[in-house]
């Protein structure tokens, strides 16, 4: 048994005989968050249980027939979606869900989002550091802008604290929670962490996208997937062959440094970075509708892997799809509201060298 304690909001909670793949992928997200010893759920709290794809006969007395069918799903309208192919389980339950996976084909860090949605808060993808004032500041943003490279400087460099490089939680009163998980590598970050790199011994660059089109573009790719899933291994197979994006994943400490990290803090601040077709860096207002919508579309863009999921449970009703959207945006309204706001321009080649003179510049740093 395996529990993990969202800042005493959510718990997700790993079962006996969860096979290793799901295990190693649930601790890649939220592994900071691990608690040691007691495993037991804490009663009325939202609780995310983790079990075999065997143990769903427990909670589906239909062996998997349900009463509705949405493309190659089975499920029970308002109570659980199965898909026998890809042997995922998903029910919702009084306080939470119930997902029964013997792989590693689900993304956790949504179902905790649907939970905290309800409770007046939302994941964004940013980072966020505690400015001088004490009050935090998000850098919000596509992936490869030029976040973490900030945070990092603003860390080591200016010795202020953070609360995540990728993902932070936010809530209706204006408030950001930490959100510490395995740090990811790439190649643009090489100019930032070079010291990590040279003590990774890690190579420039990965050729990612060679490797997905040989795989993608491979003799017979789609019998091969069938056949393996039919086997079972299909995932155990995909988890060594399959490219990664990153040259490696460490944990935070290893990159900021023990005890830079804050907790929780007011958000004072917003800023969304975009890369635009001009030579300068540039400074512009931005409307808070316009705003809302990107932070909302940014953070759901990260999870496009998973999004016909998400669609799924709606369809079948196992969650309320449509008041999840409206929660999310009154949140990030919210969030807002109380904040400066400001949209920075970057050229499409600027390096994050100079994304963080111009910050300095404009003294956001």
């Amino acid at each position: 048994m395996r529990r993990y304690d969202i800042h005493g909001i959510v718990d997700v909670i790993i079962g006996s005989n969860v096979v290793p793949e799901v295990i190693k992928e649930i601790d890649f997200q939220i592994g900071a968050f691990l608690v040691e010893g007691k495993a037991d759920s804490i009663e009325g709290r939202p609780t995310i249980h983790i079990r075999p794809y065997a143990d769903s006969a427990v909670h589906d007395p239909s062996e998997g027939l349900g009463d509705a069918v949405f493309y190659h799903n089975r499920g029970s309208v308002g109570a659980f979606v199965r898909d026998p192919g890809e042997k995922l389980f998903v029910s919702r339950t009084e306080t939470g869900f119930v997902i029964c996976a013997d792989y590693s084909n689900f993304l956790i860090n949504l179902y905790i989002q649907l939970l905290l949605s309800d409770m007046g808060m939302t994941m964004t993808h940013a980072a966020a550091f505690e400015a001088k004032d004490g009050r935090v500041t998000l850098l919000a943003g596509a992936g490869g802008i030029g976040k973490t490279a900030v945070l990092g400087y603003a860390v080591a460099e200016l010795g202020l604290r953070h609360l995540g490089d990728d993902i932070v939680i936010v809530d209706e009163s204006g408030n950001c929670h930490a959100f510490p998980r395995q740090f990811v590598l790439k190649s643009y970050h090489k100019e930032i962490y070079s010291e990590v790199f040279e003590k990774k011994r890690l190579p420039k660059w990965n050729a990612y996208g060679l490797k997905r089109f040989i795989i993608e573009n491979a003799p017979f790719v789609g019998f091969m997937k069938k056949f393996l899933k039919q086997r079972g291994i299909y995932y155990r197979v995909a988890n060594v062959l399959r490219p990664q994006q990153f040259l490696a994943s460490v944990s935070p400490d290893e990159v900021f440094g023990d005890g830079t990290m804050a907790e929780r803090g007011k958000i004072g601040r917003v800023i969304y970075l975009d890369r635009c077709f001009q030579p300068e860096f540039s400074s512009s207002s931005i409307q808070p509708d316009v705003l809302v919508n990107r932070l909302f579309s940014v953070i759901h863009y990260e999870w496009k892997d998973f999004m016909t999921h998400l669609l799924t449970l709606g369809s079948l009703n196992v969650i309320d799809l449509p008041k999840y959207l409206k929660n999310n945006l009154s949140i990030f309204s919210s969030v807002i509201a109380d904040s400066e706001i400001t949209q920075i321009n970057i050229p499409e080649d600027a390096s994050p060298g100079r994304l963080i003179e111009y910050l300095e510049k404009e003294g956001v740093l």
